[in-house]
């Protein structure tokens, strides 16, 4: 349960990112989640 909070916060500060980011900065942001 713990876990899936901390999931839920990783994407809403994902969603935040690429909302504030202009779209050239979204390819670094995914990468730098896959790494």
């Amino acid at each position: 349960m713990r876990d899936d909070r901390l999931r839920y916060q990783d994407v809403l500060k994902a969603i935040e990112q690429i909302r504030l980011e202009p779209l050239g900065s979204q390819e670094e942001f995914l990468q730098d989640r896959r790494a």
